[in-house]
């Protein structure tokens, strides 16, 4: 199938991948190691992580623009929340405390978690160690002389106090810090005992259903995790929630749990569940297209990946998950438009590049191609699996006659 470009349409897409900043603001960008690799999503990460404790918005920074190089990825974005929380002490402090002030002032860096876990139910939480440490130590602050003696506390007078707020924590902050810790045994017998005494008990469900997972107990984590959507259909419309512990994300948990469990089926309708509680979850869409996939229903997978893209039109990782599957069922036009829109939304990410570049390089469009190929070398880490094809696809076009 041959491909029909305007030339000044791909002169305009090109031009605009090579000045990303002209075709969509970015956010600061602080200065990485001597040597490390710009183009390469994990080397922001492991910035961020590295600037997390003593600059926790240039580690925000850094973070995002780990989301823009990788769309796909999932830890950037729950990494962002965290150093946007640590950030902030008073918000901090009130959001681990229970105060619904703090819940709402946090609901731009909970939706960060929302899409993250949207896209990966079993993300690894990894820091939450690192807000732990965080929030105690913002408590001692507070508790001392407004933070003016941190830094002059004795190991024996910080443990001390350590030891005196988590006493004085309720049984499910106990639980999440003993989790952040890595004591998963711990962290449930304070999740038994904070639902035992709870009012609203669906994310202590939740959390707990996520810790059983965490130990290999995928049959318990089930079973929790479904507590959880019974609870919060009983408590829907009567408190105020975390963004990311909506019954929609429970649903797709289950969904995930059914999947992990080869129960297909089972999957399938936690999915559809997730979907009948938030029309938006984009991303229960692309779950339900692998789904399809394996069984073998490609009509069905088109499908979900319209839908998707369709709920949530400015995710660049969807269009090319979309453009994957459409060009390799010969929709190959609407593969091109998916990728074309891919670039014009995060010009940073190079996946949408190579792929553009094959489609017109199957369609003998060489000078296309070429540009392409060049514009994904621009942009990719050096580590990219396709970076030394592409080099090697750019020689055997230019040698060739």
């Amino acid at each position: 199938m041959t491909i029909r470009l305007r030339a000044l349409g791909l002169a305009a897409l090109l031009a605009a991948a090579a000045h990303p900043a002209a075709a969509q603001s970015g956010p600061r960008r602080p200065a990485l190691p001597a040597g490390a690799d710009s183009n390469d999503a994990r080397a922001w990460y492991r910035l961020g992580i590295s600037r997390l404790g003593d600059d926790p918005r240039a580690a925000a920074d850094a973070f995002r623009w780990a989301s823009r190089l990788d769309p796909h990825w999932a830890d950037p974005l729950y990494a962002r929340r965290a150093a946007l929380l640590m950030a902030n002490r008073t918000v901090l402090l009130g959001y681990y405390s229970g105060s619904e002030t703090a819940w709402r002032q946090a609901q731009p860096a909970d939706s960060l978690a929302a899409h993250a876990l949207e896209m990966d139910p079993f993300l690894n939480r990894n820091l939450e160690g690192e807000l732990a440490r965080a929030f105690l130590n913002a408590a001692i602050e507070r508790d001392t002389r407004g933070g003016e003696t941190r830094d002059q506390l004795t190991e024996v007078e910080r443990a001390h106090l350590s030891a005196l707020i988590l006493a004085n924590q309720t049984p499910a902050t106990r639980a999440w810090l003993a989790a952040a810790d890595g004591d998963l045994d711990e962290a449930l017998r304070f999740y038994d005992q904070a639902i035992h005494d709870a009012r609203y008990k669906s994310d202590l469900y939740a959390d707990k259903g996520r810790v059983l997972a965490l130990r290999g107990d995928l049959a318990g984590a089930l079973s929790a995790l479904q507590s959880a959507v019974a609870a919060r259909a009983a408590e829907q419309n009567r408190r105020l929630v975390f963004l990311y512990q909506s019954k929609a994300q429970y649903q797709a948990t289950v969904a995930a749990l059914h999947e992990r469990l080869g129960h297909a089926d089972s999957a399938r309708a936690a999915y559809g569940a997730a979907l009948q509680e938030d029309l938006s979850f984009a991303y229960a869409h692309a779950h339900l297209a692998a789904l399809s996939l394996a069984a073998g229903d490609t009509a069905g997978a088109l499908g979900e990946f319209a839908l998707a893209v369709q709920i949530r039109p400015g995710d660049p990782g969807l269009r090319v998950d979309a453009a994957t599957i459409l060009a390799a069922t010969g929709h190959v036009e609407e593969a091109v438009e998916h990728l074309k829109k891919a670039v014009e939304l995060d010009p940073a990410y190079a996946d949408p590049y190579v792929m553009l570049g094959r489609l017109h390089d199957a369609s003998s469009l060489t000078a296309d191609a070429l540009r392409y190929y060049e514009a994904f070398l621009a942009h990719a880490a050096r580590t990219n699996p396709q970076y030394e094809w592409a080099q090697q696809r750019i020689a055997q076009l230019r040698a060739a006659p």
